[in-house]
Protein backbone atom coordinates (compact mmCIF):
# COMPACT_ATOMS: atom_id res chain seq x y z
CA UNK A 1 0.00 0.00 0.00
CA UNK A 2 1.11 3.62 -0.67
CA UNK A 3 0.61 4.50 3.00
CA UNK A 4 2.42 1.34 4.13
CA UNK A 5 6.15 0.76 3.86
CA UNK A 6 7.37 -1.12 0.80
CA UNK A 7 8.57 -3.81 3.23
CA UNK A 8 5.06 -4.32 4.63
CA UNK A 9 3.39 -4.40 1.19
CA UNK A 10 4.40 -8.06 0.43
CA UNK A 11 3.10 -9.16 3.84
CA UNK A 12 -0.39 -7.94 2.94
CA UNK A 13 -0.20 -9.60 -0.47
CA UNK A 14 0.92 -12.90 1.04
CA UNK A 15 -0.92 -13.30 4.37
CA UNK A 16 -0.36 -17.05 4.11
CA UNK A 17 3.25 -16.60 5.19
Amino acid sequence: GISSSHRLEPLLLFPGR
